[in-house]
């Protein structure tokens, strides 16, 4: 009896492996770094609409993401098929969402470095 489990448990982990060997990783209909780059304006303006009422942050959503796909020159499609990709390998949108935060405190720090400089008097006279 346990010969009988132990073929059956192998043959089925060659067909696993052999389904998963099958899946090739589907090409970004965006490059990586501009979708970041979209991403991150996203969320920019997710964050200007968060004090926004309910009436104008309908029509304010709309005209940021037509702002961010015209600056970007993307179609509001191919950025959907770009996170579609991403949906179906949770892996590699966990790898994308990495380098977007790592991206964002990059931009944060830089921002902290001039309100800095700003803020410090100069020594020099």
């Amino acid at each position: 009896m346990p010969d009988k489990l132990l073929k059956a448990v192998l043959i089925f982990g060659v067909f696993l492996l052999a389904a998963c060997e099958g899946k090739q990783e589907v090409d970004l209909p965006l490059e990586e770094n501009k979708l970041i780059q979209i991403l991150i304006d996203a969320h920019i303006a997710e964050g200007a609409l968060q004090s926004s009422d309910k009436t104008a942050k309908d029509s304010l959503s709309k005209n940021y993401y037509d702002q961010i796909f015209k600056i970007h020159g993307v179609s509001k499609e191919n950025f959907n098929d770009a996170m579609k990709v991403l949906e179906e390998n949770p892996a590699r949108m966990e790898a994308l969402y990495k380098k977007l935060m790592d991206e964002i405190d990059k931009r944060r720090a830089e921002i902290g470095n001039k309100e800095e400089d700003i803020s410090t008097p100069s020594t020099t006279q």
